[in-house]
């Protein structure tokens, strides 16, 4: 068969059967593409959920879910399915009246296929179906009452000045004798005790750098207890990225000098570097030393000096401290940062801290 042959054929094509086909496949890919849609949207509104929440995550995403599954219910039935069933319709109307298609049908069926491959990728839905899964793990683990998730802890944190932590000696001399009564393992890490305790270990590498970059007293004390509850070995919520005593994400560690693990250079979330981050951890069996060595972040001198210098930075940017905290928080400030629950909770730990740590 010559090429012009070929071409007179593709030009000459008419067909039913293409009709036929098309009531099945324009309405299944018109459903696909808006509840594709809607699973992204449902993404961005859990981070946003994860964000804005604290000590009640869990139950907030717990109530997420049901508004969203509402939400989803409720499309598909008054909108995404009656408009499939539109299209559907129309091309049985077609069939009724015996029309035929012609090869441009073909092409624009290619066309939508292929553009709903792209949006799948553009969107990220892997991923996104991925965060469903973690933000569910979380939430059946609010509802059974196995923690709080808040912050998504590797291990009940590092208790004080013990050998078998595996922390260099050097840094064990830094840490405040006074702790060896406490133990903090029997606190709640996320009570205002279990916080304090826990970043008063490195009260000697906050001071320094407070005072180093001439900082409010107390102020990268409570920023510690509010991002990490003072444990350095610390991953975010949601596998987002951010990790340590400081929850650095990796273009912002970079950025203050800081060694970070894999090759992200994000500087905003990034759930591929997260969960990468959480598998490290696990490799590393939550070891300290192992883990500083690998990632900077996890290392407290430094990642402590690079966050009071962030932290300043931000300060000298935006010309507030609560400016400064917000900005630290989500990029730049909210419109009034002192309102914030963020802002207003470092704040209360900064207090906290100043007035209970004269009693070590």
């Amino acid at each position: 068969m010559d090429l012009e042959k070929i071409i007179d054929g593709v030009r000459n094509y008419r067909s039913r059967k293409k009709i036929w086909l098309d009531q099945y496949v324009d309405p299944s890919l018109a459903w696909i593409g808006a509840n594709m849609g809607y699973v992204w949207g449902s993404d961005k509104v859990l981070d946003f959920v994860t964000k804005k929440t604290d000590t009640f995550e869990g139950l907030a995403l717990f109530g997420t879910y049901l508004g969203l599954a509402a939400g989803a219910i409720a499309l598909n039935k008054y909108v995404i399915v009656p408009v499939a069933k539109k299209i559907k319709e129309f091309h049985q109307h077609r069939l009724k009246e015996c029309k035929r298609t012609d090869a441009k049908s073909w092409l624009r069926t290619a066309g939508q296929v292929g553009s709903l491959i792209a949006l799948y990728s553009a969107l990220n839905i892997g991923g996104a179906v991925g965060d469903f899964k973690n933000d569910t793990e979380r939430v059946i683990d609010a509802l059974a009452g196995r923690g709080n998730p808040p912050i998504t802890r590797v291990q009940d944190d590092i208790p004080p000045l013990k050998e078998e932590l595996s922390m260099p000696k050097e840094l064990k001399a830094e840490m405040p004798n006074t702790l060896v009564s406490k133990n903090i393992k029997d606190t709640n890490i996320y009570s205002d005790e279990g916080r304090f305790l826990r970043t008063y270990r490195w009260d000697k590498f906050l001071s320094a750098a407070e005072k180093k970059h001439n900082l409010e007293e107390g102020l990268l004390a409570g920023l510690v207890m509010q991002e990490s509850c003072g444990n350095p070995v610390a991953l975010g919520s949601g596998n987002d990225g951010d990790a340590g005593l400081m929850m650095f994400i990796p273009g912002t560690a970079q950025e203050y000098g800081l060694k970070t693990y894999g090759k992200s250079k994000a500087n905003c979330s990034d759930k591929k570097h997260g969960k990468k981050l959480k598998a490290l951890v696990k490799q590393k069996n939550y070891n300290y030393v192992s883990l500083s060595d690998v990632d900077e972040r996890f290392n407290v001198p430094k990642s402590v000096d690079a966050g009071a210098e962030f932290l300043k930075d931000l300060y000298e940017r935006f010309g507030s401290w609560d400016d400064a905290l917000s900005a630290y928080n989500q990029g730049t400030p909210a419109k009034k940062p002192h309102k914030t629950t963020h802002v207003k909770r470092i704040r209360e730990y900064q207090k906290y801290y100043n007035q209970n740590k004269h009693n070590f």
